[in-house]
């Protein structure tokens, strides 16, 4: 019998990252809660159609979440201070061709799937129909704004705020290797979309919807990775989500000119990204040096398996608690019968979680490179 020293990471060092995907998710939900619970106790009321005023909410709760994650969640969980690049021209064409590389990809995996689900005869359905503007919306220039607004500006903001500075980092401090970082981000980051297209859609829209997202995470956190500098990420956000979501509403313009313009931007984006698909692959198998290829090859300092294994689990279950939550809550509404009782259980409820992670994550410690003995006979 001998003894060996080996290094290795505690299980509950990624209790924290998780913590913060389950805050993430809960965060929106309970906000846009809150904000219509002060409505109805104010009775503020708004001539508005009601997707207009749900577009409003969610915007309004995105907003919140961006100033909670940077003024709080980020100094909280020490990685206020990161070294990034500056905002140059060159990291600008870099993120752009990241660009089309992600949105190429992502209509590449639509095309194909959709086909696949076709020939089995399986109807995908988006999660998001319900929130396309229709021909008496479009009318009015102001629903087209607030249309884009929670779209381009308060998701982009707020996921690449969470998901990439925040996330990403914390996995990295835990010993991680920048990839399996981004790939682990990206997948809580896909699954967190699902319970949107399961109650909206359906499972076979999901699958597709899951699989392209993740598919933009990883060049998302690819590029964050390479620039440390989280404008790159939200620009590519924004515009990949104006593009898909800017279909649907020219479609419903009927609008001849506005959609062959669309085409022919689609079409060049696709163009330059099969472009730059071909010359990554190249590039990768003729051992070629640059900064993506590097980052692959970067490996983790000790096993961090069961530490990746209980941040995807929690991450993964996280998403389904807000609809838990709601399910409970309306059960309980559909037995009382009074939408007042309903919303005090519903948002008691959601604060109550975000506490209790708030305090897992803020009280969890983790000790990077602890040595153990450990005897081999």
């Amino acid at each position: 019998m001998f003894i060996i020293n080996e290094r290795t990471g505690k299980l509950t060092n990624f209790l924290a990252p998780s913590m913060i995907v389950a805050i993430g998710v809960i965060l929106l939900s309970f906000i846009q809660n809150l904000i219509i619970a002060g409505l109805l106790i104010f009775n503020f009321t708004l001539k508005v159609d009601i997707l207009i005023f749900s577009l409003l909410i969610t915007f309004l709760s995105q907003f919140s979440g961006i100033l909670i994650v940077y003024f709080l969640v980020i100094p909280l969980v020490k990685i206020k201070d990161i070294k990034k690049e500056p905002f140059t021209s060159q990291n600008l064409i870099k993120s752009l061709l990241f660009l089309c590389f992600t949105f190429t990809v992502y209509i590449i995996n639509n095309y194909i799937f959709i086909g696949i689900f076709n020939i089995l005869n399986l109807m995908p359905q988006s999660g998001y129909s319900g929130i396309l503007l229709n021909s008496t919306h479009v009318r009015n220039p102001i629903n087209i704004i607030i249309y884009y607004l929670p779209l381009i500006i308060g998701a982009p903001v707020f996921e690449e705020l969470l998901y990439r500075r925040t996330l990403i980092p914390m996995l990295e401090k835990r010993g991680m290797a920048p990839f399996t970082a981004i790939v682990a981000s990206s997948i809580v980051f896909a699954i967190a979309h699902l319970p949107n297209d399961l109650i909206n859609g359906n499972l076979y829209g999901g699958i597709i919807h899951c699989l392209g997202i993740f598919y933009i995470s990883i060049s998302l956190g690819i590029i964050y990775v390479l620039t440390r500098n989280i404008l790159f990420p939200i620009i590519i956000h924004s515009f990949v989500n104006f593009v898909s979501f800017s279909g649907p509403l020219i479609n419903t313009l009927e609008n001849e000119i506005l959609f062959l313009n669309y085409n022919i931007v689609v079409i060049s984006i696709a163009i330059v990204g099969i472009g730059v698909i071909i010359y990554s692959v190249w590039r990768y198998f003729k051992r070629k040096s640059t900064d993506w290829v590097i980052l692959l090859k970067k490996r983790a300092s000790h096993n961090l398996r069961p530490g990746l294994f209980v941040f995807l689990l929690i991450g993964i279950i996280s998403a389904f608690m807000p609809i838990m939550i709601e399910l409970i809550s309306m059960k309980i509404l559909i037995q009382s019968n009074n939408i007042f009782h309903y919303l005090t259980i519903l948002l008691s409820s959601y604060a109550t979680m975000v506490i209790l992670f708030f305090w897992l994550g803020k009280t969890a410690k983790f000790e990077l490179n602890k040595k153990i003995e450990r005897k081999v006979m």
